[in-house]
């Protein structure tokens, strides 16, 4: 059996997508998937936080074949805001897939707290999304003073 990898890129706004964020996310997984065979591609524009993204169901439902063993993402936020450790420990190994992380978010891990950095900024975002709207220019402004803070180094 061939080993398959099915890779997913997702970004927040149509802004993003735009300027190129989404097509640089799958340019850097198809180099990431190398010489393996890439199953399918899918995306979406859409929050973290959202359960109806179309791409991320038929990237979960490819997962479910015999022949794909991973599923290859950027970032793990680009997946989901929450919940990837369910997805990557239980429910991918369940069909006999795992989950691989393409690109580290060097900015984060240079701190060295890079894991208790991006649990802040996904509590941020979250909350931030409820109170003012998820694509709002307050959360998004909230969100920017969270990781300009985190890089200067005053957490």
């Amino acid at each position: 059996m061939v080993a398959g990898v099915v890779l997913y890129g997702r970004v927040s706004s149509h802004r993003q997508r735009a300027e190129g964020d989404l097509d640089g996310q799958m340019v850097r997984l198809r180099e990431a998937a190398g010489e393996r065979i890439v199953v399918g591609e899918f995306t979406d524009v859409a929050s973290g936080l959202s359960d109806r993204r179309q791409g991320l169901r038929r990237a979960l439902r490819a997962c479910q074949a015999e022949s794909v063993t991973t599923l290859l993402v950027t970032h793990e936020e680009r997946l989901a805001r929450f919940g990837t450790a369910m997805l990557a420990e239980v429910v991918l190994p369940s069909w006999g897939c795992r989950l691989e992380i393409a690109g580290g978010d060097e900015e984060l891990d240079e701190t060295g707290d890079g894991d208790l950095v991006r649990d802040m900024l996904a509590i941020v975002t979250s909350f931030s999304g409820r109170l003012y709207g998820s694509e709002s220019a307050k959360a998004h402004a909230l969100t920017r003073a969270v990781k300009s803070t985190v890089k200067k180094g005053n957490l």
